[in-house]
């Protein structure tokens, strides 16, 4: 099985750290970046699965960080955590195209829950896209991913409220 490669974006070292230790296995590369600056840098210059990223930070905001990083053409998945969860917070981090949203503080368990609910979408975004580059695409196996996708979606956010 292929390691998920995972990007955490947070100023604040200590939670940064400790995120990682609690996230990292046998599956999972974790990489960090203090600011949304570094992280640039870093997703540049290597393949990320998903990106986990603070809001409010030094130098370059979470915000800032993603939309230079959709203008680049990088479409890493992101998820946008904040102490500071306001519904302009929100609706700003869903335009910018952030797959969810986590208010601190961050409990494993729910973090862990919205990594392996991001993957599964993603998974299924990637199989649809596959099966409509087919040469023959098949129209039914299309309409059952993007069945299962949607179940997917609507399940996780029925979660959330």
């Amino acid at each position: 099985m292929k390691k998920n490669h995972i990007l955490i974006v947070e100023d604040e070292i200590d939670l940064a750290d400790s995120l990682k230790q609690l996230l990292v296995d046998n599956l999972s590369e974790i990489d960090i970046a203090l600011n949304g600056q570094d992280a640039l840098a870093l997703v540049e210059k290597k393949y990320y699965d998903l990106v986990i990223s603070d809001i409010l930070m030094p130098f370059m905001s979470g915000h800032e960080f993603v939309r230079s990083m959709r203008l680049k053409g990088i479409q890493t998945p992101v998820i946008f955590m904040t102490g500071n969860g306001t519904k302009d917070l929100v609706q700003s981090a869903i335009k910018l195209g952030a797959v969810d949203f986590i208010d601190k503080p961050v409990t494993i368990d729910l973090l862990k829950e919205v990594i392996a609910s991001t993957f599964e979408i993603e998974q299924h975004k990637k199989n649809i896209l596959d099966l409509k580059r087919d040469s023959i695409p098949d129209q039914e196996l299309i309409r059952n991913e993007e069945m299962a996708l949607g179940i997917k979606l609507v399940s996780r956010d029925k979660k959330r409220n």
